[in-house]
């Protein structure tokens, strides 16, 4: 690829392998889940174990005092919701296992033939529908045992009133998600035909495990906003880790034993630091303080550390042997991996103990703001003071790090093959991720969650700003030129993954620019003029959606407009000048209607925050509304005179073809110039050949006539 042009292409910048020697596809007689008889026997066993935890925590909770308003709760309650809990954790273990095994097990295909699925992938999503049903069963049955569980009453009294329990209980608002994803997965099971949606519902699936975790023991409590991202971070990383497990026999049958362990242990020697580090911080703000060993909670965080740890020593136990690892499916491989799926689904077990388990924080009082932002903010905020440290955004901060850090490997790794990276990328994506670890590092982003102010300061530059700097960081073109494209019949890679989904009609679809424009313009419309914002406000996890809400749309608004890397649909710099200019009206109507609005946006939770210097809402809003016209136009016409320079610079680029061309002889301007003056006089000499026949049959018919 030309480092100028900046275009996500296939055949770019690419290294190819060849096919390597690899089994025969089975067919669906096959099984794709091969174990043995003493793996089946180590499954069971801790099913049993994991069984045995959630009854055992259950039975230790009914003897403890109630917590105030839940005098009425049955045990009976309890009892129901813990094992189906635990079954649709292993419901979702398997699907994404399953799932993952479907994905990673697929060959490429032949240059010019379809990504479709063979028999071996359909046998494998067969059995992904099925564990994607029992997981949607298992919510939907959830849904109202949740509720009376969460609400502390038995199941009778939601009878004619489930739908008011439902309203008011974000725990099975999450199990009713959960159930909907869940089936659209196994829906996409039988319907799918090609690689590409394997990859799209491996996403959904991980995705769909977050919405009972964020709404769960985690967000109660002073410090929740830290704890339920590291809550997102721990769920991330056990759920790929673990499916990877899940998946790694039949990934073996299909790409290799060796292969398909090195795979599983990328992703376990990342995720295992993760989870642990994540499972640390959330296991010191449940105990608040509290002795571990005083407390049924705490023996099970001891317990869910000590699992984890034994599967940490497992995983640099066959990192070292790995490497003598033989290509077939042997029965050392079938017995380490039930090792782990044992021990994980005993971690499982654990973990769904601890759901039945009250833990310390929810004793500790807590104010009101504790109880929305997870912090006090006894002090009003303070212009002067807007970049000092504040309350950090986890989330957002460690995911800051980890792009830079990713993109500068990158860049690293290409210079060693000889390549060549223009530094100015580089720059863009840097200071692009720089500037959102300002705003959520800084009191901006503590101030954020209190003041409606400072709120459209950070949303509105993580919207318009930052984003118009990382799409000049062009990092799709980076993944491409840095990694290999590999022959067909070789096991798919990160490569193939890219180029693949950039060509799916589905993301042509979302990525289309008519509708990533409605969603930059009317996703400000629909927030704010909602009670939805009012909504979101009172969760930390839904302003977390937010602020990614905000950051995505807005970078894929910026990247068709003067991105580095290629969109699905190119727009011509003519159209991408309109693109633009069609936003800034209505980013103007909306600072206007902010400015003028008679009602309070999101008046009912500010008033709830109850903080003494925060009395005059109209102020705040008036105040927001000049910032959303200032951070809404502004970062626009600087976007528009980037887009101005990069088309000099097309023209320049294109005239400096053209001459070197000419220079060489071969311009195409100019052989296409004399192609149409040839086809000209071409057509000139038919008529004139034509006329004169006509005049010479003329003469001989009135010569004859005479």
């Amino acid at each position: 690829m030309n480092g100028d042009e900046g275009q996500v292409r296939e055949t770019t910048g690419e290294r190819t392998s060849g096919p390597p020697p690899g089994p025969v596809t089975p067919s669906t007689s096959q099984r794709v889940l091969p174990t043995s008889t003493a793996g089946v026997v180590l499954i069971a066993t801790a099913v049993l174990l994991a069984v045995v935890a959630v009854v055992a925590a259950q039975v230790w909770q009914v003897g403890q005092p109630p917590l105030p308003g839940r005098i009425e709760n049955s045990p009976l309650t309890g009892f129901i919701a813990g094992p189906l809990e635990l079954l649709a954790a292993l419901a979702a273990l398997g699907t994404v296992g399953s799932l993952l095994a479907a994905a990673w097990g697929y060959r490429r295909p032949a240059r010019g033939q379809a990504w479709k699925l063979t028999d071996r992938e359909y046998a494998v999503l067969g059995q992904a529908r099925r564990w994607a049903l029992l997981w949607a069963i298992s919510a939907i049955v959830l849904i109202p045992v949740n509720a009376a569980d969460t609400n502390g009453v038995p199941l009778g009294y939601l009878a004619g009133s489930l739908g008011d329990f439902l309203a008011s209980t974000q725990t099975s608002q999450a199990w009713l998600l959960t159930a909907a994803v869940a089936l659209a997965v196994a829906l996409g099971c039988w319907l799918s035909t090609t690689w590409r949606w394997t990859i799209g519902m491996v996403v959904l699936a991980v995705l769909a495990s977050l919405p009972t975790v964020v709404t769960a023991q985690v967000s109660v409590g002073a410090g929740h906003d830290l704890a339920t991202d590291g809550a997102i971070f721990f769920t991330l990383a056990v759920t790929l880790w673990f499916g990877a497990v899940w998946a790694t026999p039949a990934t073996a049958r299909s790409i290799g034993a060796a292969a398909a362990q090195r795979r599983t242990l990328r992703i376990g020697a990342v995720a295992v630091g993760v989870a642990i580090i994540a499972r640390l911080g959330i296991g010191a703000f449940e105990m608040a303080g509290q002795s571990l060993l005083d407390w049924g909670y705490g023996i099970g965080l001891i317990a869910s550390m000590i699992i984890l740890v034994l599967l940490a020593v497992r995983l640099v136990l066959r990192w070292r042997r790995v490497s003598g690892s033989s290509a077939a499916v042997d029965g050392r491989l079938l017995i380490g991996n039930a090792v782990d799926l044992s021990l994980v689904v005993v971690f499982l077990g654990v973990q769904t103990a601890l759901l039945r388990l009250v833990p310390p924080r929810f004793l500790v009082r807590q104010t009101p703001t504790e109880n929305y932002l997870g912090y006090n903010l006894p002090d009003p905020p303070r212009v002067t003071e807007a970049l000092l440290p504040g309350r950090p955004n986890l989330l957002l901060l460690i995911t800051s790090a980890t792009m830079i850090g990713l993109y500068l490997w990158g860049v690293l790794r290409l210079h060693r093959n000889g390549d060549r990276w223009p530094i100015s990328r580089t720059i863009c994506w840097i200071v692009g991720w720089l500037l959102v670890v300002i705003l959520i590092g800084s009191r901006m982003w503590t101030y954020s969650s209190a003041t409606f102010s400072w709120h459209m300061v950070v949303h509105m530059t993580l919207n318009m700003g930052a984003p118009a700097l990382l799409v000049l960081g062009g990092p799709l073109t980076l993944v491409l030129r840095t990694t290999q494209r590999h022959g067909a019949g070789a096991a798919v890679g990160l490569h193939d993954v890219v180029s693949t989904v950039l060509n799916w009609r589905l993301v042509q679809f979302l990525l289309h620019p008519i509708l990533v424009w409605v969603f930059f313009v009317g996703s400000l419309y629909v927030l704010y003029f909602s009670p939805l914002f009012g909504i979101a406000m009172r969760y930390h996890w839904a302003h977390q959606l937010m602020a990614v809400h905000f950051l995505i749309i807005g970078y894929l608004f910026y990247w068709l407009v003067i991105g580095v890397d290629r969109p699905p649909r190119s727009l011509p710099h003519i159209a991408k000048l309109g693109y633009i200019f069609a936003a800034m009206p209505f980013h103007a109507f909306f600072a206007v209607a902010v400015l003028s609005g008679g009602a309070i946006i999101g008046e009912n939770f500010y008033v709830s925050l109850d903080l003494p210097w925060l009395t005059d809402l109209a102020a705040q809003q008036r105040a927001g509304g000049q910032v959303t016209w200032a951070t809404g136009e502004i970062p626009l016409f600087i976007v528009i005179i980037a887009l101005v320079a990069q088309w000099f610079a097309q023209d320049q680029r294109e005239a400096r073809r053209k001459d070197r061309a000419a220079d060489s002889g071969h311009d195409d301007s100019l052989a296409a110039y004399n192609e149409m003056l040839a086809a000209l006089a071409a057509r000139d000499r038919a008529q004139q050949d034509q006329e004169r026949t006509r005049v010479d049959h003329d003469r001989a018919s009135g010569g004859g006539a005479s």
